[in-house]
């Protein structure tokens, strides 16, 4: 909707049903811009999103290593509910470089996670809650004749808890500083090049302090600090590609050379266990991937 020239309303609303838990949903958003001045911009929205369950989570079958009687999922549980806020402001300095900054916050209910009783007959339950807040900023130079690409840098806090009551921890996705630079460029002839680098914090990698063997479940229960006291190594990566096109009359071809991870760096995924925790290892990402590729268009 346009109520005036400087004004741009975008309601919309989404209605999903979600088969394993027999539920639907219905998530209103509305987004907003507003011209401010001739180069000025606000804009915003806020939405309802939703999502189910992971389908192991709502199997309604008896766990075979369980001795009393419990169950390996829950299908009364209820999708998870995210609240999205956003607001912020873009000026355009010429008609193809613009500067984008804009506040973001994300309240999630309903999340789903374990009651913390071993013992319990249903093993999740829909009593976690999480927090995601920051911003963004983007300096971005629109495709032109030649050159397109862009420079953002996210600033962001993710916190969580399991149960009413408990303190907010780090999530396991927290991710405090995102930068990533992109650029294109059009040489003539067909022939394109392309470059995109990536920075990301690492994620928290909180610390082992113990574990015990659960006979009932036959199982090793870890035992961590309640809050990270460390991180995986940041992430950083260089892609690069190289385009070149030959137009005929009634079709085009394209040959591409695609080159990620081009320094080889050894990107840290995340810490993975022994199964009784006694052995500790990081898995690493992919090394340096080079691929070739062609395409045919009519």
């Amino acid at each position: 909707f346009t109520p005036s020239p400087a004004l741009r309303l975008i309601p919309s609303v989404r209605i999903a049903y979600f088969t394993e838990i027999n539920r639907v949903t219905v998530s209103p958003r509305v987004s907003f811009r507003v011209r401010a001045a001739p180069s000025w911009w606000i804009k915003g929205g806020v939405g309802l999103f939703t999502q189910p369950p992971q389908f192991e989570q709502t199997l309604d079958t008896p766990n075979v290593a369980s001795r009393e009687g419990q169950r390996v999922g829950n299908p009364n549980l209820r999708p998870q509910r995210a609240m999205h806020y956003g607001l912020g402001f873009e000026h355009d300095f010429t008609p193809q470089i613009s500067l984008s900054v804009e506040g973001f916050f994300r309240s999630v209910e309903d999340l789903v996670a374990q009651p913390g009783d071993q013992r319990a007959l249903i093993p999740y339950v829909n009593s976690g809650a999480s927090r995601a807040y920051g911003m963004e900023l983007m300096l971005r130079h629109r495709p032109g004749t030649r050159f397109f690409g862009w420079i953002a840098y996210t600033l962001s806090r993710s916190i969580i808890r399991a149960r009413p009551g408990e303190p907010y921890d780090l999530s396991d996705f927290d991710q405090t500083h995102i930068l990533t630079a992109v650029a294109n460029v059009r040489l003539g002839r067909g022939w394109e090049v392309g470059a995109r680098f990536r920075f990301v914090s690492g994620v928290p990698d909180a610390l082992l302090t113990g574990t015990l063997y659960n006979a009932d479940t036959w199982v090793y229960v870890p035992f961590f600090e309640p809050v990270a006291s460390s991180r995986v190594p940041a992430f950083h990566q260089l892609d690069l590609r190289v385009d070149k096109t030959f137009t005929f009359r009634h079709w085009t071809l394209g040959l591409f050379l695609d080159v990620q991870n081009v320094y080889n760096h050894a990107n840290a995924e995340f810490t993975a266990y022994s199964f009784d925790y006694r052995q500790r290892g990081v898995t690493r990402g992919l090394p340096i991937l080079p691929s070739l590729g062609i395409r045919g268009e009519l």
